[in-house]
């Protein structure tokens, strides 16, 4: 099942699961948080085609406000909600008594693989560092197998900009829930890293007459579009990048 999959990646075996499990008690839920009100801004525009009462939010925030709280550094930060929604939905239909738990160390774990794109300050250089680091290695992943689209991106800040737009909901906000979780399934499967970065060079890769072929204007529209992108063929795609 996909809910026993993504727990045994993103936390451990039962062993530890269990640990989890029994001292999750004192997890401390604050009363309020710095950024409340944009939490309480984007719990209402998450996946706004499906629909959730009050109290079937609460335990979402109340998760997120838990990670802000202990990752006081960064707090909480736009997209944050779509990967608490995606894990929650998904842990949820198995186990609806230890779905809080499992969803808050799993999302500690997928946020920490992009982490490096919050700035803890307003001076932070790391962030500018991290996306030119990763859009690197995606164009030289790419440029094995398609030099003339590595060409084109030598303008590096069309995978910046994809990154930017896509890496703090880990995708989440391109595509529906059922998509997101089907990208998921490739992208916890193994080295979730290396996963991440295929699953950029199979976005460009199946987009590439667009990026070959128009101008700045209309690729940047065309980055900024979700409706545009196809999980079945990206998932496809990733794979032929996998190391």
């Amino acid at each position: 099942m996909r809910a026993v999959k993504w727990r045994r990646a993103l936390i451990g075996d039962m062993t530890k699961l269990r640990q989890l499990r029994d001292t999750h008690e004192h997890i401390f839920v604050p009363n309020r948080i710095a950024d409340e009100t944009d939490l309480n801004n984007d719990l209402e525009r998450t996946f706004p085609g499906l629909s959730y009462s009050s109290e079937q939010l609460e335990p979402i925030k109340n998760i997120l406000k838990v990670y802000a709280n202990v990752n006081r550094e960064i707090g909480y930060m736009q997209g944050m909600c779509f990967i608490a929604f995606v894990l929650y939905h998904t842990y949820s239909d198995d186990d609806l008594d230890h779905v809080v738990v499992d969803t808050y160390y799993s999302l500690t774990r997928l946020v920490g693989f992009i982490r490096p794109i919050y700035p803890v300050h307003s001076r932070d250089p790391k962030p500018t560092e991290f996306l030119d680091n990763m859009s690197k290695l995606i164009r030289l992943k790419i440029l094995y197998k398609h030099p003339m689209l590595a060409g084109k991106l030598n303008n590096l800040d069309y995978i910046r900009t994809l990154i930017i737009r896509t890496a703090p909901a880990l995708f989440a906000n391109y595509f529906s829930m059922d998509d997101t979780k089907i990208l998921w399934d490739y992208i916890i499967d193994g080295d979730i890293f290396e996963n991440i970065l295929s699953c950029y060079c199979a976005i460009l890769v199946c987009n590439k007459e667009i990026y070959l072929h128009m101008n700045d204007e209309k690729i940047y529209t065309f980055i900024m579009t979700p409706c545009f992108y196809r999980v079945a063929s990206i998932v496809s795609a990733a794979y032929a990048f996998r190391s």
